[in-house]
């Protein structure tokens, strides 16, 4: 009965459930609402946009008032205060100008909103899954130091009955240690992970995180050019084209500023009366209406600040070109890794097949004649070992898909 419980776990212990990846959909429409950088980044935006009104509106109105302290003597009377009213117009186009620009450069900060929304995902699906990799190591040699327990009871029993030396006893007690141990190490090993974790969606430390025992591959979509598509939908290439088309739009705001702007006026003056002597129109107030305009002499200040941001747009166009090359260079890079990863899980699949094959004879062997222990053990270390490793391109084979997806702007 104790060779068929052995053989039980040996075969089966590795078997687990299979998990939706709704509850990591989950983790991310949180941390799109909660991750307080991203809510800051949107702030940014909705101020930005703000402005645009403000820089279409025309110049407040002017209103002012003076008194004459020694009044002004005129052929109708003293002059005793002043009243005057301004509003300036700028020329026809200036403040759309100005609004146009203001415009540009908040779509540049949402742009960048969304590049950062596209990183979050992305880092809260890396840090999920080293949480996972984790607990499914965690989960392995827990199932390792349970074949271990299980083998030593039965050497206790085959070293009783003088068929077992006690050489492999002690290799199984040495094994139970180090295994015990390593699991109360890889245990520590989860809480910076978890607070990191707790922290993209803005969440205490000791938050609860749900974590699948299994994980769905990924499959990404090799057909076509992807490559075109990543360079047509990057959020960080957004961000550039975006700021370029800022600085341009500030360009052209600059050429309004240099037509003149006109402020028309209305100047009251209240006139007193003469007593001295009788004239027409006596002690009759007076209006004055004026038209002014400021005109922009210093060119070269607008010549300079139309330079400055001409090299800002060439800029712009530098920073675009490189980082297309280095997208391309990413792209490549991780579409390697990608089918490197596709490729080694087939071939660890078939390794852990195989191996458990192997294991299942030398248990046979080891059960009947207590020959082959250590090659017993040398087989479920395999199986242990390969089993990881499968873990691990799992997880390397959906990093691919998701790093491919931010570098592709989608959810």
């Amino acid at each position: 009965m104790k060779y068929l419980k052995l053989s039980i776990i040996i075969l089966f212990l590795s078997s687990v459930t299979m998990f939706s990846q709704t509850t990591l959909r989950d983790y991310l429409k949180l941390a799109a609402e909660s991750n307080p950088a991203l809510k800051a980044k949107f702030n940014e935006y909705l101020s930005s946009a703000e402005r645009i009104e403000q820089e279409n509106a025309f110049p407040e109105p002017q209103v002012a008032f003076g008194y004459f302290i020694s009044p002004v003597e005129t052929r109708v009377g003293p002059q005793q205060m002043k009243f005057s009213l301004s509003q300036k117009f700028p020329w026809f186009g200036k403040l759309q100008a100005r609004a146009d620009s203001r415009a540009e450069y908040a779509k540049s900060i949402y742009k960048e909103f969304e590049e950062l929304k596209y990183i979050l995902f992305y880092n809260v699906k890396r840090v999920w899954y080293q949480l996972y990799i984790k607990e499914r190591k965690i989960d392995l040699v827990k199932e390792q130091l349970v074949f271990y327990k299980t083998l030593q009871a039965l050497i206790n029993v085959k070293f009783q009955n003088g068929k077992a030396t006690m050489s492999d006893l002690m290799r199984v007690r040495i094994k139970i240690d180090y295994l015990e141990n390593r699991i109360a190490e890889l245990n520590l090993d989860l809480e910076p992970i978890r607070t990191e974790f707790n922290a993209l969606l803005n969440r205490e430390p000791s938050t609860a995180i749900t974590v699948a025992q299994n994980i769905v591959v990924d499959e990404l979509d090799e057909s076509g050019n992807k490559l075109d598509s990543v360079l047509a939908r990057n959020s960080g290439l957004s961000v550039l084209a975006q700021q370029r088309q800022t600085a341009v739009s500030k360009m052209h705001s600059i050429e309004k500023e240099r037509y003149p702007d006109i402020s028309l006026g209305l100047d009251y003056t209240v006139v007193g009366k003469r007593t001295d002597v009788p004239v027409v129109s006596n002690g009759q107030d007076a209006f004055l209406p004026k038209l002014s305009l400021n005109i922009p002499l210093f060119n070269p200040k607008y010549d300079a600040q139309i330079q400055e941001y001409s090299y800002q747009r060439d800029m712009f166009d530098n920073k675009i070109e490189d980082y297309e090359n280095k997208l391309r260079t990413e792209y490549q890079e991780i579409l390697s890794k990608y089918q490197n990863a596709k490729r080694n899980i087939v071939y660890l699949e078939q390794q852990i097949s195989n191996t458990k094959t192997v294991l299942t004879l030398l248990y046979t062997e080891y059960a009947t004649s207590g020959d082959k222990f250590l090659d017993l053990v040398l087989e479920q270390e395999k199986i242990l070992i390969f089993e990881y490793r499968l873990e691990q391109e799992k997880v390397k084979t959906n990093l691919a898909v998701a790093k491919i997806e931010m570098l592709n702007s989608k959810f």
